[in-house]
């Protein structure tokens, strides 16, 4: 079994939208070798320190299946189903994590530090695929 991971140096974006405005098969087309792009509106998440994207590719029946772990914390409440994210690294380049198809498991955990603050949530969005990060045009 052969495994490969990357990791998408410097985020400076993350948008959350709904995974059912968006278009139809954008995997299959994004594998095909097709230019992706993405018109609907996405909200900005306002996060804080540092987000991290990785990948891991591993053979899988005659194919390969990639793993995508987007983490980051933050003080929105974010819903755990039905969505998508875009992410902007710092050379510009956009990607999406999500699909009409097929949405990344979320987890969220909370935390505060004292008493009457703000809870922080830790978000990991976790989505196994044929093309889990995909490369999109904004």
């Amino acid at each position: 079994m052969t495994t490969t991971c990357h990791n998408l140096p410097g985020i400076t974006e993350i948008r959350i939208l709904d995974a059912a405005s968006l278009l139809p098969y954008i995997m299959e087309k994004a594998c095909a070798g097709f230019t992706v792009g993405i018109l609907e509106k996405a909200a900005p998440i306002r996060f804080f320190g540092t987000a991290t994207c990785e990948t891991e590719q591993v053979d899988d029946h005659n194919g390969r299946l990639e793993t995508a772990t987007l983490k980051f914390d933050c003080l929105a409440k974010l819903p755990v189903t039905g969505v998508a994210f875009l992410i902007r690294q710092a050379s510009g380049q956009w990607w999406l994590l999500g699909t009409k198809e097929q949405q990344p498991q979320i987890s969220l955990k909370y935390s505060t530090s004292m008493p009457g603050e703000k809870s922080v949530a830790t978000v990991t969005a976790e989505m196994r695929a044929l093309k889990a990060l995909i490369g999109v045009s904004v």
